[in-house]
């Protein structure tokens, strides 16, 4: 890679909506407390409860105005850390990248329970797949990757096969595959897919549709026309059509 060309990226799961929710809860519970201490008509008998009301609206604020979720990927270095927190990171995970073999694009289907309903939802997760976790790894954690890996030795048909083996990519995440993105749009998906590929010089697999596709990282930014012409595919001119006929 040239020089001049940033050899990290960061991929940030921290949504808009989210922090305005936050900047909501803090400006109410800022508002209600100055109310309180600025207006006597505002006044109340029961003090702990205004005051625990309005504690818990200011933490519930920051958490949704500060709280990040994120993922810094380093070409150079060819690591990777996950972390989460508050204004500052409370956990930090560093990842291997040296034997990294790919960056799969999945289709999964979530749901999103709110109160006496669930809603669901798709996203389209891109995993780096083939990490290696620093650190302990905990006996649940492997737990989950045996059980996953044994559910596949009695199953029959296409679609269960493609559906468990969904379900054990999953069971992996955080331990050798590592999810930069989760977003429910698939433009933008492919997009964090390509700037990483890019980055560590790795090849797409595209597991979203019926049929999974594979790009390498050098054919990223090439028209359809010139990947079948390297791929010696036969091209018809259209003019050519005409002129014969």
């Amino acid at each position: 890679m040239s020089q001049g060309v940033s050899q990290t990226i960061e991929f940030q799961g921290k949504h808009v909506w989210m922090r305005v929710m936050g900047a909501m809860f803090m400006f109410v519970s800022i508002g209600f407390g100055t109310m309180y201490f600025t207006s006597d008509s505002f006044r109340t008998d029961s003090v702990v409860g205004l005051w625990l009301f309005l504690f818990v609206f200011g933490v519930v604020g920051l958490g949704l105005f500060g709280g990040f979720h994120r993922v810094v990927v380093d070409g150079q270095a060819r690591t990777a850390l996950k972390q989460w927190g508050v204004f500052r990171p409370f956990s930090t995970r560093h990842y291997a990248l040296s034997e990294t073999r790919n960056v799969s694009i999945h289709q999964e289907v979530r749901t999103s329970d709110s109160g006496r309903r669930s809603t669901k939802y798709t996203v389209y997760p891109v995993r780096l797949v083939g990490v290696k976790r620093e650190g302990p790894i905990s006996d649940r954690e492997k737990k989950k990757i045996l059980a996953a890996s044994a559910l596949g030795k009695n199953v029959e048909g296409e679609f269960a096969q493609r559906l468990l083996k969904g379900l054990q990519t999953q069971a992996k995440d955080d331990i050798e595959n590592l999810v930069i993105s989760d977003l429910r749009d698939p433009v933008r998906a492919r997009r964090d897919a390509e700037r990483v590929a890019k980055l560590l010089g790795l090849a797409i697999e595209d597991h979203v549709g019926e049929t999974i596709s594979r790009r390498e990282f050098n054919e990223l930014d090439q028209s359809l026309i010139e990947r079948l012409r390297k791929n010696n595919t036969e091209l018809t001119d259209p003019a050519t059509l005409s002129k014969s006929n």
